[in-house]
C-alpha cells in the first residue's frame, strides 16, 4: 500500500526525550518556551478535553508528541459537545489537526499547518490504520488546514454530512493513500446529493517529482474545489474467497444442569444369561460462535459461515472439565456482513453401544447421559485469500483462479483473520444399566463411561 496519510508539516527536531503517550504544546517556535503537557494515561480515550483554562490555550505554535502506532490525538480549535455515537464528528470544532502515532517522537509546526494559536481542546483514541484513511485539505497541494477521516470510525454506505466542519466547502485536494478495498465519494450537497467525486484504493497513478503524492487529487483540476459538503464510503466486495480451516483446543467445564438423559429398557424371559448389546441412539443440538475481531488489511469479512467438527473430550483430573478440540471450516459464500460474530447450531445424531450380560428371567433398564460443557472464548488466527476484479493494494494477479471462475483477470489478496471461538458442546457420555430378576426382585447395576468416539453431524 502507498503512504497511508500525509503527516503535518514538521517543526525542528525535538531536542529531548519524550515518553510514549505524551503530547506537548509549545508557546513559541522553539523547544525552550513554555509548554502544556497532555498524557494519554491521564485522560480517557474517546472523551473530549478542553484546555481553555490553561496558559497555552490558543497559544500553541509547535507540537512535540510520541504516540504508539494506532493512537491518534486530534487537536481542536473549539471545544464541542460530543454527538452520541459520533465522538469524532468535529462539526463546530474549527481547525483540527490529527497527531497520528508511529511509535517515535514527531513534531508539528502549527504555523505551517494553519493552526497557530488556535488549539483549545483535544480528544484521543486508538484507530485501525489498516481500515482505510483519507484526508481533505483546504490547500490544492495537500497543504494548509486538513481533516483526516479514519473509516473504522464511520459506518459504511452511510452519507456523512460535513455541515459545521472547518473543511466543509473548502476542500481543494484529497489524499487517499490509506484506502485499500474501499472507495470514498464526495458530494456537493450536504445530504449525499449534487455533483460527486469518487476515489478508491485501487486507482493507480505513477509517482513523480512533480507529483510525489500520487494517491491524491487536486480538486481544482477535477472541477470539485470548495464543494465537498458530505461523503460516504463503501467496500469493494470480493468475487470469491477462500479461508484456511483451523482448530481450536480449549477446556470445557461441565454444566450438570444441562445433562440430557436417554432411557431404554427390555426383558430377558429366557432361562439362561443373555449377552446383549444395548444400543442408545440420540439426537442433540450444539452450537458455536466465531467472532472476527480483526483482519490484517480490511475492516470486514465476507459473510463467513462455518461448520465445526468435535470429538469427545479428554477428561481432566478433577472430572469436572474436558479438553476439547474444535475443527473450524469457513465457507466461501459471498454475502457481505460487517466484522462481527457468526453463530451456528449443529444437530448431531449418533449411537453408543454397550455390551452387557442380562441374567435369566430379568428385566433391564439403560440410561445414557450426555454431558454438556461451555468452551470459553478462545482466540484463533487463520489465513484467507480474497479475489477481486480490481487491482486492490497488496494484491497480485491470479490467472489460474481467473480462468476457473470465468474472469479475464482476478487479483488475489492474502489476509490474516483474527478472532475467537466460543461454544456449547456435548463433551462426554455416561451410561448406566440396571438388571432386575423378575422372580426375586434383586438387581445389579453396570455403570460405564463410554469410550471416546467421534461425534458425527447428522
Amino acid at each position: 500500500m502507498s503512504q497511508p496519510y500525509i503527516a503535518p508539516p514538521e517543526a525542528a527536531p525535538y531536542t529531548g526525550p519524550l515518553e510514549s503517550g505524551i503530547v506537548r504544546l509549545y508557546s513559541d517556535p522553539n523547544w525552550y518556551s513554555s509548554y502544556f503537557e497532555i498524557s494519554t494515561t491521564e485522560t480517557v480515550s474517546g472523551t473530549q478535553r478542553s484546555i481553555v483554562g490553561s496558559s497555552l490555550n490558543d497559544r500553541a505554535t509547535w507540537v512535540a508528541f510520541n504516540l504508539p502506532v494506532g493512537t491518534v490525538m486530534t487537536l481542536l480549535q473549539n471545544p464541542t459537545n460530543l454527538i452520541p455515537d459520533q465522538p469524532y464528528n468535529f462539526s463546530g470544532a474549527g481547525v483540527c489537526l490529527d497527531l497520528i502515532g508511529n511509535g517515535s517522537t514527531q513534531t508539528v509546526d502549527l504555523i505551517k499547518a494553519g493552526a497557530n494559536d488556535a488549539i483549545s481542546a483535544y480528544i484521543w483514541r486508538e484507530v485501525d490504520l489498516n481500515a482505510g484513511i483519507f484526508q481533505l485539505f483546504d490547500g490544492e497541494n495537500f497543504d494548509g488546514s486538513r481533516n483526516t477521516f479514519f473509516l473504522s470510525e464511520w459506518q459504511d454506505t452511510k452519507v456523512n454530512s460535513l455541515d459545521g466542519w472547518w473543511i466543509s466547502d473548502k476542500a481543494a485536494s484529497i489524499y487517499f493513500g490509506g484506502l485499500g478495498v474501499e472507495k470514498v465519494t464526495l458530494y456537493d450537497g450536504s445530504s449525499g446529493d449534487g455533483q460527486t467525486s469518487t476515489v478508491a484504493g485501487w486507482i493507480s497513478r505513477t509517482p513523480s517529482a512533480a507529483n510525489p503524492y500520487s494517491q491524491g487529487y487536486n480538486l481544482v483540476e477535477q472541477g470539485f474545489a470548495d464543494k465537498a459538503s458530505s461523503w460516504s464510503w463503501a467496500i469493494l466486495p470480493p468475487v470469491y474467497q477462500v479461508a484456511q480451516p483451523f482448530s481450536v483446543t480449549s477446556t470445557a467445564t461441565i454444566d450438570n444442569a444441562r445433562t440430557l438423559n436417554f432411557n431404554s429398557s427390555g426383558v430377558n424371559y429366557g432361562n439362561s444369561t443373555l449377552t446383549q448389546t444395548v444400543n442408545s441412539s440420540y439426537s442433540i443440538s450444539q452450537g458455536a460462535t466465531v467472532t472476527i475481531t480483526k483482519t490484517s488489511t480490511v475492516t470486514y469479512t465476507e459473510g463467513f459461515s462455518f461448520t465445526f467438527g468435535q470429538s469427545w473430550g479428554e477428561q481432566d483430573v478433577d472430572s469436572t472439565s474436558y479438553s476439547v478440540t474444535l475443527d473450524i471450516s469457513l465457507s466461501e459464500e459471498k454475502s457481505k456482513t460487517t466484522e462481527g460474530s457468526i453463530s451456528v447450531t449443529q444437530e448431531i445424531t449418533s449411537e453408543l453401544d454397550l455390551t452387557i450380560d442380562i441374567p435369566a428371567d430379568s428385566e433391564w433398564k439403560s440410561t445414557l447421559s450426555i454431558q454438556f460443557g461451555d468452551v470459553p472464548p478462545t482466540s484463533f488466527t487463520t489465513k484467507a485469500t480474497y479475489y477481486y476484479d480490481e487491482p486492490v493494494p497488496g494484491s497480485i494477479p491470479d490467472s489460474v483462479m481467473a480462468q476457473q471462475l470465468g474472469y479475464d483477470t482476478l487479483y488475489a489478496l492474502e489476509v490474516t483473520i483474527n478472532g475467537y471461538v466460543k461454544a456449547s458442546l456435548a463433551v462426554n457420555a455416561l451410561s448406566s444399566v440396571t438388571t432386575t430378576q423378575i422372580a426375586s426382585g434383586t438387581s445389579s447395576t453396570v455403570d460405564s463411561i463410554v469410550p471416546a468416539v467421534p461425534v458425527t453431524p447428522a
